[in-house]
């Protein structure tokens, strides 16, 4: 096989993110007469840091006997794309040249941390910027919120494209709730360089302000809409409480993905007495040969919790769980999916339950969940399994407002049961946490 028919097969199985697939390839290659191309190798290792596995990408850039730029790089993107920002940082330091996909790496790479001053850092330090590198650093900025750094960047920005305008866009203005500012930047935007992407951004500010009449006229102004568009209508004809609505845009769309169907059964799922609807819902999304994710047993369980559907509920969790343990499931169940059990079980009055669920999760229980457990206490009037709870809360945050929130609500649970003595116990508690808490202030 010559060098063009292993780049094929090596690209597609990395677009494939078949980790098997590539030892296979990988071994062939190395019995084959093309093992010393630093070209295949390159590819090679592009490919592991695509099906997951840093540690083969890495075994692959030592057996290249002469490893270039590219190589590098490539070896940096495998580390950043497995969330190795360790050895991203050594290989940036290590190569002995750096050509501009390397800086630009290092900035993706501190950027997707949160690590926006390092970030920063090296852009600042970049001999030479691409247009991919303004814009690297331009979304660093505008995803944790500051839309300032992000404008000014962008106002520096010698060339500009439509991926550059949709950053700002997307980033910085609509998905932080500046309308008004992405109304600007959008009636700014040249036609030109408008894409379904910028639109879909537009209509997504709409949507996330509750401002349905904009979200329709964008919608319907569109050149041309994708699952996208359609979902975000989804989205903004619930938020408005217009669930009819949204039903009858989930049911007119063309094709639908899984986010669409998580669109639509949050909906539901947040509305009282929907959720056999959500039930159906998740049926229907499966019988469409689509595999549920976290987002849709969440929805899936916070119906059940709303419902009073909790033998449903704990089935669905049971499944979730079950998932978790096979080998090669992106399913796990989340701090979230147990404190809507908690929840659900203490809507239901199973407050034993509730609290040995609470006791035996796989996190350290937290103030959500032990006052998950605590509101349950006090609607059924379980003063002992209510104590226990507070002092959890106290535990964990011995000098926080919501120990003194529960020590308050553990004081009326005492004084409905008419066990008075207890009530006032805990007042006295109060008082004297306050007057500590001052003391130290002064």
């Amino acid at each position: 096989m010559d060098e063009s028919s292993f780049a094929g097969l090596i690209r597609r199985c990395g677009d494939s993110k078949d980790l098997s697939r590539a030892h296979e390839l990988y071994s062939r290659l190395q019995r084959s007469r093309e093992r010393h191309s630093t070209y295949l190798a390159n590819l090679c290792a592009h490919m592991y840091g695509k099906c997951g596995s840093a540690k083969d990408a890495r075994r692959v850039f030592d057996e290249i006997q002469e490893p270039n730029v590219f190589s590098w790089t490539i070896l940096m993107q495998a580390y950043a794309a497995n969330g190795h920002l360790e050895q991203v940082e050594n290989a940036f330091h290590t190569m002995p040249e750096r050509d501009t996909a390397a800086w630009n790496t290092m900035i993706k790479a501190y950027a997707s941390r949160g690590r926006i001053r390092e970030a920063r850092r090296i852009f600042d330090l970049m001999p030479h910027k691409n247009v991919i590198s303004w814009t690297a650093m331009l979304t660093a900025h505008a995803n944790r919120g500051e839309m300032e750094q992000a404008q000014e960047l962008f106002d520096k920005m010698p060339h500009k494209n439509t991926v550059t305008w949709n950053a700002l866009l997307t980033g910085a203005y609509a998905r932080h709730g500046h309308l008004d500012e992405a109304k600007i930047l959008f009636a700014t935007l040249p036609e030109s360089d408008k894409n379904v992407v910028s639109w879909n951004a537009m209509l997504q500010a709409y949507a996330d302000n509750r401002e349905l009449d904009g979200a329709e006229h964008i919608f319907w102004a569109m050149p041309e809409h994708n699952v996208v568009s359609w979902t975000a209508m989804v989205t903004a004809n619930a938020k408005c409480g217009r669930l009819e609505q949204a039903d009858s845009v989930f049911g007119a769309m063309p094709e639908r993905s899984l986010v669409s169907w998580n669109a639509m059964m949050e909906s539901y799922s947040d509305s009282a007495g929907q959720g056999p609807k959500t039930l159906e819902l998740f049926r229907e999304l499966e019988l469409v040969g689509l595999e549920p994710n976290d987002l849709s047993f969440m929805s899936l369980l916070n119906a059940c919790s709303h419902g009073g559907l909790s033998e449903q509920g704990l089935s669905y969790f049971g499944r979730l769980k079950a998932s978790s343990a096979v080998e090669g499931s992106s399913l796990s169940p989340s701090r979230e999916h147990y404190c809507c059990i908690v929840d659900m079980l203490g809507r239901s009055g199973r407050l034993r339950d509730a609290e040995e669920l609470v006791e035996s999760m796989p996190f350290e229980p937290g103030v959500v969940e032990w006052g998950s457990l605590l509101g349950a206490c006090k609607t059924y009037s379980d003063v002992d399994r209510a104590s226990r709870a507070v002092e959890n809360i106290v535990e964990l945050n011995p000098g926080n407002r919501a120990a003194n929130s529960a020590l308050t609500l553990l004081s009326n649970v005492y004084a409905a049961a008419g066990r008075i003595r207890e009530a006032e116990a805990v007042q006295t508690r109060l008082r004297s946490r306050t007057r500590v808490r001052s003391d130290g202030n002064s």
